[in-house]
C-alpha cells in the first residue's frame, strides 16, 4: 500500500486552489507545452502574473520547463500527470 506524503499533497491542492493555476493547468493539458507568451495571451493575463503563477507551479513540481532558443516552454510534469489520473481528479481538474 502506498502512503500519501500529507504535507506535498497539501501544497499541490493549495497551489491548485488558485484559478489561475488550474486554469494554467487546464490549458497544458490540452496543448501539452507552451511559453509564458502563449500562456499569457490564451488567459488574458498579465505576462508578469502568469511568470509568478509558473514559477509557484514549477517548484512545486507541478510543472517542467524547457529552454527553446529564447523562449521557456513549460508542461505538466509526468509525475503530476500520474497523480492526475491515480487520484482521479481529471474529473475534478479538467470538469
Amino acid at each position: 500500500m502506498k502512503t500519501i506524503n500529507i504535507k506535498k499533497s497539501e501544497v499541490i491542492f493549495k497551489a491548485l486552489g488558485s484559478k489561475s493555476r488550474l486554469d494554467i493547468l487546464r490549458l497544458l493539458e490540452t496543448q501539452t507545452e507552451l511559453s509564458i507568451l502563449d500562456i499569457s495571451k490564451k488567459l488574458k493575463i498579465a505576462h508578469q502574473t502568469a511568470t509568478e503563477h509558473l514559477r509557484i507551479m514549477r517548484e512545486i513540481g507541478i510543472l517542467e520547463e524547457r529552454k527553446e532558443s529564447y523562449y521557456v516552454k513549460y508542461k505538466i510534469t509526468e509525475k503530476m500527470q500520474k497523480v492526475i489520473q491515480e487520484m482521479k481528479l481529471k474529473d475534478l481538474i479538467y470538469g
